[in-house]
């Protein structure tokens, strides 16, 4: 423990320049970073796995040494990342995420970079699904991007995602669909903003290629006025912004055709419903559901990364018509499980139920049964996933599915199905203010969930979106599980 300290005290001179890593301390950050995931990842506490992550060091170290061999002074960000994600590969846990860190100054200062919109469907080409403006023309909905600075896009989205989450069980995929939603964002987060990328892409009408650069810096809209707003103003116009901010994330509506309700839960953390009662609106949105007398419901779990558990069952407990668990077992050997400091100790013994035992801290409240809500949906359910779903809305999904409620649709989630870690995620920063800094986040606890099985949760009918789809604003999701609702639903 000495050691990881000391390392996190001296790291400020480890990073040499804005994206690079100076070659005299390449081999101590990394050092410095096995040491932490061994300390506090709840994986890494066993005889077996220390041993497997020392060889991943030691390959790790080897590729260093070569990449320090070469001209320069310097080791780049990407690349030093690319090399430790071996700690990630060898643990399979998609929590577990190594990234520049940025401070809130400096993402105030690039804030209104441009962040092209981009889809990968599943013969992996990558489209914009809306407008892009170049310095030469717009390039509309639907083009095919190519490369990225002269680099193909399928290679640089498998380096881009190393080290970047959301594959739990080495299921990469999902992590490459996920970020390939924002690849230019996620390209200069490695590699440097700048005033302008190239992007390479595909001629429809000739089947030629074409180079165009993408101004980066979105131009300041015009003033309406020139009276600037009041303090009052401003104060009234935040919040009007934070009374509907929980509508981004939790929000109830009927199909087109008004066949079926569609609830959308885009996440189950706390902080986004800091200013709305996350138990509130779903007591009112099953509320609605269930006066009006349509018994049929898609509850669309897509891009949701998970949050607190406890918002994850309440939703169960509207699904389900009998007591259940989400999870076996909450266990963690890590030494800061039951918290770091008297307050954080108390607090997670009375409002957690942490205790220790005979193998390790146990997380009491998500291990406990609960209870069906008397008010409850009772009717079809059609549970859509993909490979955002993650974490606690993965642990959703696989208990509505060991508990044979509903039908899902979509593809495979990016949260497994075996042993899970997740919980208290500590995030740890290397690095000083004001230069790169580099951010470790490292799970505490290992969750076990309900009936657990290798892999990540497989849909009962795969379906995802080819280019065709985006063009024409279909969601072949929704239009398959409208057809499982108003067809011979399984029961």
């Amino acid at each position: 423990m000495f050691r990881i300290c000391l390392a996190l005290i001296v790291l400020p001179t480890l990073l040499a320049g804005q994206h690079s890593v100076a070659d005299t301390r390449a081999i101590p950050l990394l050092r410095t970073i096995r040491d932490t995931i061994a300390y506090h990842h709840p994986a890494a506490q066993s005889a077996a796995t220390r041993a497997a992550l020392r060889l991943a060091y030691d390959d790790a170290e080897l590729t260093l040494q070569q990449l320090i061999a070469a001209p320069g002074d310097s080791i780049g960000v990407q690349d030093f990342i690319l090399t430790a994600a071996t700690f990630q590969r060898q643990l399979q846990d998609g929590h577990l995420q190594l990234r520049p860190h940025r401070s809130k100054a400096w993402k105030k200062a690039h804030k209104d970079y441009r962040r092209p919109s981009t889809y990968l469907t599943a013969d992996d080409q990558l489209i914009l699904v809306t407008d892009l403006p170049t310095n030469q023309d717009t390039l509309r909905k639907g083009t095919e991007i190519l490369a990225f600075n002269g680099q193909p896009v399928a290679d640089l989205i498998d380096q881009l995602t190393v080290f970047s989450g959301l594959n739990d069980e080495g299921y990469d995929r999902a992590a490459r669909v996920i970020h390939s939603k924002s690849l230019a964002y996620h390209y200069q987060e490695r590699y440097g903003y700048r005033d302008s990328l190239t992007v390479t892409y595909l001629v429809p009408e000739t089947g030629s290629t074409r180079d165009a650069a993408i101004g980066m810096l979105v131009p300041e809209a015009a003033d309406a006025t020139d009276d600037p707003p009041t303090r009052s103003a401003k104060k009234r116009a935040r919040k009007e912004t934070e009374a509907k901010l929980h509508e981004k994330f939790l929000s109830l509506k009927k199909a087109p055709d008004s066949s079926a309700w569609i609830l959308t839960v885009r996440s189950f953390s706390d902080s986004r419903f800091k200013h709305a009662n996350y138990g509130r609106l779903l007591k009112q949105s099953f509320a609605k559901i269930n006066e009006s007398g349509l018994g049929k419901l898609i509850l669309d779990l897509r891009v949701n990364g998970g949050g607190d558990m406890g918002n994850a069952r309440t939703l169960i407990r509207y699904l389900v018509d009998e007591p259940f668990v989400m999870v076996d077992e909450v266990v963690s050997t890590a030494p800061t499980a039951g918290g770091v400091g008297l307050f954080q100790k108390y607090g997670l013994y009375v409002g957690a139920g942490v205790r220790k035992r005979n193998d390790g801290y146990h997380l009491g409240y998500a291990e406990k049964v609960a209870k069906p809500m008397r008010n409850g949906f009772r009717g079809d359910l059609v549970v859509l996933v993909d490979e955002g779903t993650f974490s606690a809305s993965t642990l959703v999904a696989r208990t509505l599915d060991v508990m044979d409620v509903g039908v899902l649709v979509g593809t495979r989630t990016g949260g497994g199905t075996g042993t899970l870690f997740g919980g208290k995620l500590r995030k740890i920063i290397l690095g000083e203010k004001n230069e790169l800094q580099l951010s470790l986040i490292v799970p505490v606890w290992t969750f076990k969930p309900l009936g657990a099985t290798p892999g990540t949760v497989t849909p009962d009918v795969i379906i995802s979106f080819t280019k065709e789809d985006l063009l024409k604003d279909i969601s072949p999701m929704y239009t398959k599980a409208l057809e499982i609702l108003n067809g011979d639903f399984p029961r």
